[in-house]
């Protein structure tokens, strides 16, 4: 029985101080969320690109380039439905959108300190070894 009334009175206690919270306004939310509003940012991105992720093609041609790129940033911050922007080859900007979609983790986006679905631009850069 005493176990019983003890749960009772704590479970009253955490109830009391979330209604107080509540009373007093948004403050304590606030404090502890640092970002009210971000945007997705790109994570580890030294690591999205390896040598055999690149063309055999382009690598054997010693062709290199910059692929512009945007992406849709889920909650979870991974990268979909990828959108060349610009691209100087075709073979790179395959292998970017493979890439991005395999490889790519983002910090999503922030709207009133709750995670929600986003958009990314960037770019990435193929260069040949030499």
């Amino acid at each position: 029985m005493k176990r019983r009334i003890l749960c009772i009175a704590a479970c009253a206690v955490i109830s009391g101080a979330s209604g107080t919270a509540l009373a007093q306004g948004s403050a304590p939310a606030t404090a502890a969320c640092p970002k009210r509003f971000a945007d997705p940012e790109p994570r580890g991105q030294s690591g999205w690109i390896t040598m055999e992720d690149y063309p055999q093609r382009a690598l054997r041609e010693g062709r290199g380039g910059r692929v512009r790129y945007r992406v849709n940033v889920t909650v979870a911050g991974r990268a979909e439905n990828v959108e060349i922007l610009e691209s100087s080859d075709s073979h790179l900007a395959v292998a970017t959108t493979r890439v991005l979609t395999r490889r790519a983790r983002f910090t999503p986006a922030i709207r009133d300190c709750q995670p929600v679905p986003g958009e990314h631009e960037g770019s990435l850069t193929w260069a040949a070894p030499e």
